[in-house]
């Protein structure tokens, strides 16, 4: 086997890990949006987009930070696995996580 089909499949099962690291989180919480704190840094989705693509790409996150001239709307798209790097990164408490199993 020659270096590219071995960085090949080393890329795959990258890949593969991500996948299933997003099926079946470690851990699952309730994220709580506050809006109101939102100042649109962005650091959630930045966050995001790196833990989850490799990509310090905003657009690319499971997060979306729609940020209008009054306020900021979050919403999380269907990829989200409330893993909660998003609320760890959050500098001002836009994004607060609990555990589901308190939550419910």
């Amino acid at each position: 086997m020659d270096d590219i089909e071995q960085d090949f499949i080393k890329k795959q099962a990258l890949v593969d890990r991500r996948k299933n690291r997003r099926r079946n989180p470690t851990k699952k919480y309730e994220i709580q949006v506050i809006a109101d704190n939102c100042t649109g840094c962005l650091r959630c989705a930045l966050a995001c987009s790196d833990t989850y693509t490799r990509a310090f790409n905003a657009p690319v996150a499971y997060i979306r930070v729609d940020i209008s001239d009054i306020a900021c709307s979050i919403h999380f798209t269907d990829d989200c696995n409330a893993c909660g790097i998003c609320a760890d990164n959050c500098l001002y408490d836009a994004l607060q996580k609990q555990a589901k199993e308190a939550v419910e």
